[in-house]
């Protein structure tokens, strides 16, 4: 069983935890294991109240990168640690809750656009106050032991380091400007800290990783992989989402992390261009079926917004104009090059007509309201639409696929996420858990396709046309636990 994100009580006494036990949700125990019970069915990243009587938690889980971030909001809710009543505070997003030493207050950080703050507001989820408000990523808060500072991650240097900010516990206003804690560089992410009591000393999680698009041969007959993956490009720059071109000679991906372009790449790692180059986050690139146009997302607008670049660079177009409070995170080709599937959290998916504004056509919801289908892949035949089916109180995905001619979804697995077809418009291969996956339309067949521990593989695209070739993004880390003294 999955136990994962333990906080100890003020006492010592008690352990909250999330765990996948009997169907999941947040768990108290024992400081030595024992007398495990449920408070609630959903819910991670617990964090107790100074008393000891109550524990905040969230609806989406944080364990690693700020940007990993599900489509829509996170809710914060608090639960009576007797009496397991729980209830939603707050109408915003947020995520790794951390309650201020005496209560006053609740630390989080939450998506703004393309950005990520650090916020606190009072227990009851009302006055929230911006802690940092810049082109910056700021993630992960915690609390000094005396209340006088709020700890956490951010790139506001260049580099992914610790910072530190004086703060009012009561009023939640940053009596200061940021000052770096650490100031390392290169890849390494420090991230997670924890303050001893004293507050003396810091513990912290320094990850150097490193992420890039790679390559493996693939035999669509026999099913298998063979070699080891091949790296595209050998730049530091992080790179995900690849997506082979029509004429199998090129490799469109977005690099990821404080700058976030579009670059196109021949399949042997020669002739590397960059499409944009500017302080937007443009993601999820993919080539139209003629190799004309390159669509994806970005905020450059203001919002999330569908766009197309020609492979050179030239002709940047915005084709949707979704409305200020909406978030679209996904535009893929349908095989007529006339269509892009959308997905935004407010709207849900739909598919509409490159330039022709008001041309659309809405998707239906998974089962229940709360249950989002996110597109990822279209069929070469133009039948079928494959992506990821995730319900709105957990970050566990599943593979669904819509049929474009019936209107209806089939469940092809409830785990995994990332599917891409084969070209037999039957077989798909997606990722779970940093594996690849194959799965079959026709039989309801899944079984593994390859992995490569203790690597993890993310962020599948399409195919080579000829599927002789996968293509992903793979994470390799190295992770080592640092303690630092802190000036106070």
């Amino acid at each position: 069983t999955d136990n994962i994100q333990p906080a100890l009580s003020p006492n010592g006494e008690s352990i909250a935890f999330r765990s996948e036990r009997e169907g999941g949700g947040i768990f108290v125990m024992g400081a030595t294991g024992e007398s495990a019970r449920r408070l609630t069915d959903f819910g991670f990243n617990p964090t107790w109240s100074p008393d000891g009587k109550q524990i905040a938690f969230t609806t989406e889980s944080i364990l690693d990168s700020p940007n990993d971030r599900n489509p829509g909001d996170s809710a914060l809710w608090v639960v009576d640690v007797t009496t397991g009543k729980s209830r939603k505070i707050g109408d915003h997003d947020a995520v790794q809750p951390a309650w201020s030493p005496r209560g006053r207050r609740i630390a989080y950080w939450a998506k703004d656009g393309g950005q990520r703050h650090v916020f606190t507001m009072l227990p009851d989820g009302t006055q929230p106050v911006a802690v940092t408000k810049d082109a910056s990523l700021s993630w992960n808060p915690v609390w000094s032991p005396d209340g006088n500072y709020l700890y956490f991650s951010s790139d506001r240097g260049g580099n992914l380091n610790l910072w530190r900010v004086r703060i009012n516990e009561t009023t939640g206003q940053p009596l200061a400007a940021p000052e770096a804690v650490t100031t390392g560089g290169g890849n390494a992410h420090r991230e997670h800290p924890s303050v001893s009591a004293d507050g003396r000393q810091i513990a912290y999680v320094e990850q150097n990783v490193t992420d890039n698009v790679h390559r493996i041969a693939f035999d669509p007959k026999t099913e298998t992989v063979s070699g080891i993956p091949a790296p595209l490009s050998r730049s530091l720059r992080p790179g995900r989402d690849p997506n082979a071109s029509p004429d199998g000679q090129w490799v469109t991906y977005a690099s990821w992390g404080q700058q976030e372009d579009i670059f196109v790449i021949r399949t042997d790692g020669t002739g590397e261009r960059q499409l944009t180059n500017d302080a937007y986050k443009d993601r999820v690139p993919r080539w139209s079926p003629d190799g004309s146009w390159i669509a994806f997302y970005s905020n450059r607008s203001g919002n999330y917004q569908a766009w197309l670049v020609r492979p050179d660079g030239s002709g940047l177009t915005q084709v949707t104009h979704e409305p200020e409070n909406h978030q679209l995170t996904r535009a893929i080709w349908a095989p007529d090059g006339n269509r892009l599937a959308i997905f935004c959290a407010e709207e849900g998916a739909r598919i509409i007509e490159v330039g022709k504004p008001g041309n659309e056509k809405k998707l239906p919801r998974l089962g229940n309201p709360d249950e989002h289908f996110n597109p990822w892949s279209w069929s070469p035949d133009g039948k079928w639409i494959a992506g990821s089916r995730r319900p709105g109180m957990t970050t566990s995905v599943g593979v669904a696929i819509y049929s474009v001619e019936t209107g209806q979804f089939e469940i092809l697995s409830d785990s995994g996420w990332l599917p891409v077809w084969l070209n037999d418009n039957r077989r798909l291969v997606y990722e779970d858990n940093g594996r690849l996956f194959i799965a079959d339309r026709v039989t309801r067949r899944t079984r593994k396709l390859y992995e490569m521990p203790p690597h993890t593989i993310y962020g599948v695209g399409e195919p080579s046309p000829d599927n002789r070739f996968l293509y992903f993004s793979l994470l390799q880390r190295e992770a080592d636990i640092w303690l630092l003294s802190a000036n106070n």
